[in-house]
């Protein structure tokens, strides 16, 4: 396994030819960013006057294996007329295009496609994108804009912050970006243990965006007030919501206490009818904003096959107590130490408290339904009052088997 990084077709990194190294050259890739290739050119490297940017594209190769094409972004340099040099990936090509305002109704991936299409019109062969492998559906969508947005801008406001998922970046044989969408990518399982390769592990967690709240906002609506005149005011979802024009989770809020999402956050300036943007404010509350980001960083030894964004790593260490198998969102590359990777696991996950309480509502909606016929129901209905995660999972399982035994008709 080694590394080479060229521009056109010549190597301009190679870490095995004296003349050809660059300092500390470190790739970055994340799932639904850009990524970025950073390091020092010196003064007397051999190919210097090839790097210039933005023009100059670079290409980073683990053996014959492309794995990220970009273009310098920014460069500054030192004393010693050493250059420290950032290049940014494809997904940043997306902000080079505009897209004209629009009115689009059909499928998500005719929507994602229009925008791609849009974007590759607009700018030179080596700046656009194929379109992948789209794994999230949605068989009707309706989006629209008065605004000159970029693709990027469209993608993120448009289709990520409303369905979720993520986006990465693989190259065809062509040497093509290719854009794949989905929920959870298939990929290999790399195993990371702490008696094997673990070299280093950090987790953190944090709830700087997790919210309890939220103003659901449309789009600007003409009123007539009471005196007559007109004035424009967004949608809201008082006539869905028994006057209230807020959601609050209060089991959350319960413990975390009443938090607000920003209303950039849950304003849809598409969405015109109450009845909707009710639905996409339940949607945010249950989804995007009651999460926890938790995040395990670890460096490894590479005793097998290159970890590829989205692919899967089971972590084993018993001294952390940790035996999990967690998405792979962000993988750093030393491009002078081809044997060692950093790779960040997991994304924004539902806490263990929403998890309980998610549970605790399936059991009380069954609960409901069969408490006069099954006694047992009952039983584990009150039994379920201290219980963890683990245990309420395998108390749902009992109430399912017993209404399936024969607890009689569903009244």
């Amino acid at each position: 396994m080694s590394y080479r990084i060229k521009i056109g077709d010549v190597d301009v990194f190679n870490n095995d030819i004296p003349g050809m190294q660059l300092g500390d050259p470190t790739l970055t890739l994340e799932l639904s960013k850009a990524g970025t290739l950073t390091f020092k050119l010196p003064a007397l490297h051999n190919s210097s006057s090839l790097f210039s940017a933005p023009a100059t594209i670079l290409r980073v190769y683990d053996d014959s294996t492309l794995v990220f094409k970009g273009r310098m972004l920014t460069e500054s340099s030192d004393f010693l007329k050493t250059r420290s040099v950032t290049c940014e990936g494809p997904l940043a090509f997306l902000n080079d295009s505009i897209i004209r305002p629009f009115d689009f109704s059909g499928s998500l991936k005719e929507f994602l496609t229009y925008v791609i299409t849009a974007h590759n019109k607009d700018t030179k062969p080596w700046q656009h994108i194929v379109l992948g492998t789209i794994s999230i559906t949605d068989d009707y969508v309706h989006y629209s804009s008065t605004d000159y947005l970029s693709a990027w801008d469209v993608i993120q406001t448009r289709i990520l912050e409303t369905h979720g998922g993520y986006i990465r970046v693989r190259y065809d044989v062509k040497e093509n970006a290719v854009l794949d969408y989905a929920e959870n990518f298939t990929g290999v399982t790399h195993t990371v243990a702490a008696d094997e390769n673990l070299i280093n592990l950090t987790q953190s967690r944090s709830a700087e965006n997790t919210y309890t709240a939220c103003i659901p906002l449309g789009a600007k609506i003409e009123q007539t007030l009471s005196d007559g005149t007109t004035q424009e005011r967004r949608l809201t979802i008082e006539t869905e919501n028994d006057g209230y024009d807020y959601l609050i989770d209060n089991g959350l809020a319960a413990s975390y206490g009443v938090i607000y999402a920003p209303v950039t956050e849950t304003t849809w300036e598409n969405v015109t009818v109450a009845k909707n943007l009710y639905d996409r404010g339940k949607q945010y509350l249950e989804n995007k904003a009651a999460t926890l980001h938790n995040t395990i960083t670890i460096d490894a030894a590479l005793l097998g096959s290159r970890p590829a964004l989205g692919d899967k790593v089971q972590l084993i260490s018993s001294a952390h107590n940790l035996n999990v198998t967690m998405l792979i969102n962000k993988i750093t590359y030393r491009l002078c130490s081809p044997y060692a990777v950093r790779i960040s696991l997991g994304a924004e996950s539902r806490s263990m408290l929403e998890q309980n309480l998610t549970m605790r509502q399936h059991i009380a909606q069954l609960t409901d339904e069969y408490l006069n016929k099954s006694g047992a129901a009952r039983n584990i209905a009150l039994s379920l009052k201290n219980d963890t995660a683990p245990q309420l999972k395998a108390e749902i399982e009992k109430i399912v088997q017993s209404v399936i035994s024969g607890s009689g008709s569903r009244t």
